[in-house]
């Protein structure tokens, strides 16, 4: 049997198939790649490395274990509250430095007023001397005892000032020069005007030397004004005119004052005996003061007063000045029309003299006459008044002692003003 020499076609093989795994590497198969299923979390366990094409072996990768898928996230908008927060915060600058001036800044403001400043006193030394500005005319506004011409002479304007600089200090020094001038008040009158007027002392009383027929003005803050001439009338006596005149100019009449006072216009009043009535009068209330007609002080520690209704209240000193106005007004509301005098020197041991019946009538007490001892005790008309010790001998008992009864230590004037009642029925007469 003969041999078929002819060459025979090579059967071609069919391809393999490769699974998705295999990696092919030049001629040679790779392992497939063992697959590993999911672990129960949803990560991965370390792929197997790549065998290598010299030396065969499997190379393993440098990190072993895979990164976690990432979790899907869900975008939710923010609500209008913190979107308007954001804007706020993208919008306004940080509080702690939004009004922190740099220091270039402030330095900048320096010298800008510096230099402002400069320049306003240069153009104001200029001007002050401008001839434009000289003051040519001076017009005074006159008072009740100041004359304008008066101001105007006093003023002593220097020849050539200006409006501009003019010394208002020393022009108002000189004005009051007047005792009665208590404050100037000037105005610039553009270009060449000034003009002046003042405020007077107010009188705050009427001041009776002892002995004499002097009467000065005491004005507030107890400067003396000047000395004034009263005239009194056909059967009127002097003190009853000053105080016609006090009333007149609203002040009060402060009478029996020291003859060696010796008071100068435009001087302080420090007399104790004036400070002490002053005292008084500034320590009562409206509803005793309103009922004072006038003061006598001859001395710091004999202060009195005499009411409208003509009762007169032996003050003493001028302390426990509220405690001695409130047994006052007790005794002027339990004995009303009845009494005539009251003794508060010591305001704890107070005494008073009343009269025990209803026809009383105003004496001259109110004027400080009438008495033939002390002026400061008035003189009831009534034909059968009593004394305190009188109406207690009757009566059994009083409120108060009589000032006969005890006398308060450095009274020295009950022995007067018993010796001044106008009662003769009575022991004390």
């Amino acid at each position: 049997m003969a041999q078929d020499n002819t060459p025979k076609k090579p059967t071609p093989r069919k391809p393999t198939p490769r699974s998705k795994a295999s990696v092919t590497v030049g001629r040679k198969k790779s392992a497939p790649k063992l697959s590993v299923p999911a672990s129960s979390t949803g990560s991965r366990l370390p792929k197997v490395g790549k065998r290598s094409a010299q030396t065969g072996r499997l190379q393993t990768p440098s990190t072993a274990v895979a990164a976690a898928p990432k979790k899907k996230q869900i975008f939710a908008a923010p609500s209008p509250a913190v979107r308007r927060k954001q804007r706020q915060s993208a919008t306004q600058p940080d509080e702690g430095t939004r009004h922190t001036p740099t220091l270039k800044g402030v330095a900048i403001a320096v010298i800008v007023v510096a230099t402002l400043a400069v320049i306003a006193v240069i153009a104001l030394t200029i001007l002050s001397h401008t001839a434009v500005f000289t003051i040519n005319n001076v017009v005074a506004t006159s008072s009740e005892h100041v004359s304008d011409s008066s101001i105007v002479r006093l003023a002593q304007v220097e020849e050539g000032a200006t409006l501009l600089n003019l010394d208002a200090d020393k022009i108002e020094e000189n004005i009051k020069r007047n005792p009665w001038v208590a404050e100037v008040h000037l105005s610039r009158v553009f270009p060449s005007t000034l003009k002046i007027t003042v405020t007077e002392h107010k009188v705050r009383a009427l001041v009776i030397m002892n002995g004499s027929e002097v009467v000065w003005c005491l004005g507030d803050g107890g400067v003396w004004l000047e000395p004034i001439s009263v005239k009194a009338e056909s059967g009127e006596s002097f003190k009853a005119a000053v105080l016609k005149k006090a009333q007149s100019m609203g002040a009060l009449l402060i009478a029996d004052s020291p003859a060696k006072l010796n008071p100068r216009a435009g001087s302080k009043a420090t007399a104790e005996s004036l400070q002490a009535a002053i005292k008084f009068e500034e320590g009562f209330t409206e509803e005793l003061s309103k009922q004072i007609l006038s003061y006598s002080a001859p001395s710091a520690a004999s202060v009195s007063c005499t009411l409208k209704s003509g009762v007169t209240v032996s003050l003493g000193k001028a302390t426990d000045i509220t405690a001695k106005e409130s047994v006052i007004l007790a005794l002027l509301k339990k004995h009303a029309g009845k009494i005539t005098y009251i003794n508060v020197r010591v305001a704890s041991n107070p005494s008073y003299r009343m009269v025990d019946s209803d026809n009383v009538q105003e004496g001259t007490g109110a004027l400080g006459e009438g008495a033939s001892a002390d002026d400061s005790v008035i003189a009831a008309n009534s034909s059968g008044s009593k004394t305190q010790d009188d109406a207690s001998s009757d009566e059994g008992s009083s409120d108060v002692s009589d000032e006969s009864g005890q006398s308060p230590e450095g009274d020295n004037d009950n022995s007067q003003a018993d010796s001044s009642s106008t009662d003769e029925s009575s022991p004390e007469a």
